[in-house]
Protein backbone atom coordinates (compact mmCIF):
# COMPACT_ATOMS: atom_id res chain seq x y z
CA UNK A 1 0.00 0.00 0.00
CA UNK A 2 2.06 3.08 0.67
CA UNK A 3 2.99 4.26 -2.67
CA UNK A 4 2.08 6.72 -5.50
CA UNK A 5 0.98 5.16 -8.84
CA UNK A 6 3.39 5.25 -11.56
CA UNK A 7 3.20 7.85 -14.45
CA UNK A 8 1.41 5.13 -16.75
CA UNK A 9 -0.83 4.28 -13.96
CA UNK A 10 -2.00 7.71 -12.95
CA UNK A 11 -2.31 8.05 -16.97
CA UNK A 12 -4.74 5.48 -17.14
CA UNK A 13 -6.80 6.48 -14.22
CA UNK A 14 -7.38 10.01 -15.86
CA UNK A 15 -7.90 8.46 -18.97
CA UNK A 16 -10.93 6.15 -17.64
CA UNK A 17 -11.83 9.36 -15.29
CA UNK A 18 -12.28 11.58 -18.54
CA UNK A 19 -14.11 8.74 -20.71
CA UNK A 20 -16.64 8.49 -18.22
CA UNK A 21 -17.62 11.99 -17.96
CA UNK A 22 -20.89 12.11 -19.48
CA UNK A 23 -24.06 11.56 -17.85
CA UNK A 24 -27.49 9.76 -19.69
CA UNK A 25 -29.29 12.93 -21.60
CA UNK A 26 -32.55 11.82 -18.89
CA UNK A 27 -31.04 13.38 -16.15
CA UNK A 28 -30.87 16.64 -17.11
CA UNK A 29 -35.14 16.03 -17.05
CA UNK A 30 -34.37 14.98 -13.58
CA UNK A 31 -32.50 18.56 -12.66
CA UNK A 32 -34.99 20.25 -13.84
CA UNK A 33 -37.93 18.63 -11.92
CA UNK A 34 -36.12 20.81 -8.64
CA UNK A 35 -36.91 24.12 -7.58
CA UNK A 36 -35.31 27.19 -8.89
CA UNK A 37 -34.14 27.62 -5.75
CA UNK A 38 -33.88 24.36 -3.95
CA UNK A 39 -30.91 23.77 -1.76
CA UNK A 40 -28.13 22.09 -3.77
CA UNK A 41 -27.69 19.35 -0.87
CA UNK A 42 -30.99 18.28 -1.85
CA UNK A 43 -30.55 18.48 -5.65
CA UNK A 44 -27.15 16.20 -5.34
CA UNK A 45 -28.68 13.67 -2.91
CA UNK A 46 -31.29 13.03 -5.22
CA UNK A 47 -29.04 13.16 -8.62
CA UNK A 48 -26.51 10.13 -6.73
CA UNK A 49 -29.05 8.28 -5.88
CA UNK A 50 -30.90 8.76 -9.52
CA UNK A 51 -27.30 8.15 -10.78
CA UNK A 52 -27.85 4.25 -10.60
CA UNK A 53 -30.89 3.98 -11.98
CA UNK A 54 -28.58 5.10 -15.52
CA UNK A 55 -26.16 2.24 -14.79
CA UNK A 56 -26.46 -1.20 -15.91
CA UNK A 57 -24.47 -2.87 -13.39
CA UNK A 58 -26.39 -1.14 -11.19
CA UNK A 59 -28.69 -4.33 -10.88
CA UNK A 60 -25.97 -6.13 -9.80
CA UNK A 61 -26.53 -5.35 -6.05
CA UNK A 62 -25.48 -7.54 -2.90
CA UNK A 63 -29.43 -7.50 -1.41
CA UNK A 64 -30.61 -9.41 -4.80
CA UNK A 65 -28.48 -12.34 -4.10
CA UNK A 66 -29.67 -12.67 -0.80
CA UNK A 67 -27.03 -11.49 1.04
CA UNK A 68 -28.10 -10.14 4.49
CA UNK A 69 -28.24 -6.31 5.01
CA UNK A 70 -25.31 -5.34 7.36
CA UNK A 71 -26.65 -2.49 10.36
CA UNK A 72 -25.05 0.01 11.58
CA UNK A 73 -22.32 0.01 14.26
CA UNK A 74 -23.48 3.20 16.91
CA UNK A 75 -19.75 2.99 18.53
CA UNK A 76 -18.12 3.76 15.44
CA UNK A 77 -17.48 6.94 13.48
CA UNK A 78 -19.26 8.36 10.62
CA UNK A 79 -16.73 6.53 7.78
CA UNK A 80 -16.13 3.69 10.25
CA UNK A 81 -19.47 2.80 10.15
CA UNK A 82 -19.67 3.54 6.67
CA UNK A 83 -16.88 0.70 6.00
CA UNK A 84 -18.48 -1.69 8.35
CA UNK A 85 -21.61 -1.55 6.66
CA UNK A 86 -19.83 -2.11 3.26
CA UNK A 87 -17.64 -4.70 3.75
CA UNK A 88 -18.66 -6.76 7.35
CA UNK A 89 -20.33 -10.17 7.48
CA UNK A 90 -22.90 -11.31 10.16
CA UNK A 91 -20.75 -14.12 10.58
CA UNK A 92 -17.48 -13.06 10.61
CA UNK A 93 -15.64 -10.49 12.96
CA UNK A 94 -14.92 -7.26 10.56
CA UNK A 95 -11.85 -4.51 12.11
CA UNK A 96 -12.27 -1.55 10.12
CA UNK A 97 -8.70 -0.66 8.94
CA UNK A 98 -8.48 2.97 10.91
CA UNK A 99 -6.28 4.06 7.88
CA UNK A 100 -8.86 3.71 5.69
CA UNK A 101 -11.63 4.77 8.01
CA UNK A 102 -9.42 8.60 7.73
CA UNK A 103 -8.70 8.30 4.14
CA UNK A 104 -12.37 7.97 3.54
CA UNK A 105 -13.51 10.44 5.52
CA UNK A 106 -10.82 12.87 3.88
CA UNK A 107 -12.80 11.79 0.94
CA UNK A 108 -16.37 12.38 1.62
CA UNK A 109 -14.80 15.91 3.47
CA UNK A 110 -13.36 17.23 -0.02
Amino acid sequence: MNELPTAEQKAAFDQDITMHTLVHEQLIHFYKGFKHDAHPMAIMTGVVGALSAFEPYAADIATSRGYPIIYPRNDLDYASRFLHMMFAWPTQKYEVDPILARALEKILIL
